[in-house]
């Protein structure tokens, strides 16, 4: 991958913003959420010592003669399976995290550049997700959290080289992920950064302002979501897990595989209102084969495409000359995740 890289934020806005604009509402993160664990510490109870008991005689039973006497076959050994050490995550709906802008702003993802998109297209492997809006715009907390980091890139290493997100807030929160990590926000290319390491802030607090810096081609914020190290560059997973659906809307996910079984990178899932020709159609992509991106580990996920209003979608994969793939009708439900395992046809 090169070194020097570039974030290409294209702003489609017939093809980002949602078909039917859901209501100006701020999102109030309840203090448990279905599928988040709160981060509180698990108090240390005593453990009383074991008592001694003095044994006592226990009366030998009466033999009594059976009847009939039926042989037993000698028991035949068999292999003792080692239990896997790794748990079974149940997959549930997380949605911990409201937007990063208010509602008046652009507030929803850019899905020409979504998370683990880029190698095919010649375009740096995407650890995040963008949304544009003009220089300047008050980024906010997506969560209540702590101030891991915040300044510039320059000295300390976040991406992959130098200078990759230019001045950036890196915010721990109050919440684990399903596999029991601790759970961070980080924010790049902003022109102003507006809190300081180890300060306390609320979802929704202000923590500075959009801007270009770092790698990036224009005002915008990158978003990331990294699970259990802050510093490490191949630790993010996909926000769409943790943003918090609009009223009215949800998201569509899946797995897609060929006819052997293979994962095919970058492929294009095309998802339109069902019985709809003439619909606007929105596009997923699933995720490059690189090894530092990561699926969540409960759904295990080949793409994600969120902001879809609650409807029946035609999710429909089809190859660049126009045979289609795969085609099946499925019904998006608010605030939930509908999930498609996705086979393509030989």
């Amino acid at each position: 991958m090169r070194l020097l890289v570039v974030c290409v934020c294209v702003l489609i806005l017939a093809g980002c913003r949602p078909e039917q604009a859901a209501t100006a509402v701020r999102v109030t993160i309840p203090p448990t959420i279905q599928g988040v664990v709160l981060a509180t510490p698990i108090p240390t109870t005593s453990v009383p010592p074991t008592p001694t008991y003095t044994p006592t005689a226990t009366p030998t039973a009466t033999h009594t003669p059976t009847a009939t006497t039926t042989p037993s076959r000698t028991p035949v050994p068999t292999d003792t399976l080692t239990p896997s050490l790794t748990p079974t995550l149940a997959p549930v709906d997380m949605f911990a995290f409201q937007r990063p802008f208010t509602r008046d702003q652009v507030d929803y993802i850019d899905r020409t550049y979504p998370y683990g998109m880029g190698e095919l297209r010649g375009l740096p492997i995407h650890h995040g997700v963008d949304i544009q809006n003009p220089r300047g715009t008050p980024i906010l907390a997506v969560a209540d959290g702590t101030v891991y980091y915040a300044g510039e890139d320059r000295t300390r290493l976040f991406g992959p080289i130098p200078n990759y997100y230019g001045n950036l807030v890196i915010l721990q929160h109050d919440v684990l992920s399903l596999d029991g990590l601790p759970v961070y926000t980080l924010y790049g290319h902003m022109q102003r950064v507006d809190v300081k390491t180890g300060e306390r802030v609320a979802a929704g607090d202000k923590i500075g302002v959009v801007g270009g810096t770092g790698v990036a081609f224009g005002p915008h914020l990158h978003l990331e979501v990294r699970v259990g190290d802050p510093d490490s560059f191949g630790s993010s997973r996909n926000p769409d897990w943790w943003i918090l659906p609009y009223p009215g809307y949800g998201m569509i996910a899946g797995q897609v595989r060929n006819p052997d079984g293979s994962i095919p990178a970058e492929l294009t899932v095309t998802v339109r209102r069902a019985g709809l020709t003439g619909g606007i159609p929105r596009y997923a992509y699933t995720y490059s084969n690189d090894p530092l991106i990561n699926r969540d580990p409960a759904w295990r996920e080949d793409f994600t495409l969120g902001d879809l209003e609650a409807d029946d979608y035609d999710v429909i994969v089809s190859e660049a000359n126009g045979r289609i793939r795969f085609r099946k009708t499925v019904v998006v439900e608010a605030g939930h995740t509908t999930w498609i395992d996705i086979t393509l046809r030989p």
